[in-house]
């Protein structure tokens, strides 16, 4: 995945996001690829939506995406407050 087609660009509606996506196809049949997500890239209901887009795209392309997804936007600092407390 290379990172040019992995930038967000955000549509205006949940319909058309993602329509700019274009993925190359793999240079050897099937090809294992790892893709991870987090972050801002998953804060809101259009960018998880162009992230699914995305990672679809890689699949009919014939990638087998081995999908990794951390905290979504801004949840980090709170599961780490959470980890803290429940150590006191």
């Amino acid at each position: 995945c290379s990172r040019r087609t992995s930038q967000l660009r955000m549509s205006t509606t949940l319909a058309t996001i993602g329509d700019d996506i274009e993925i190359k196809n793999p240079e050897t049949g099937v090809v294992k690829i790892v893709m991870k997500f987090g972050g801002s890239s998953l804060a809101t209901a259009e960018r998880i939506t162009y992230v699914a887009k995305l990672i679809r795209k890689h699949v009919e392309k014939g990638y087998k995406p081995i999908i990794v997804c951390s905290a979504m936007g801004k949840t980090t600092n709170t599961l780490i407050s959470a980890g803290d407390f429940a150590l006191q």
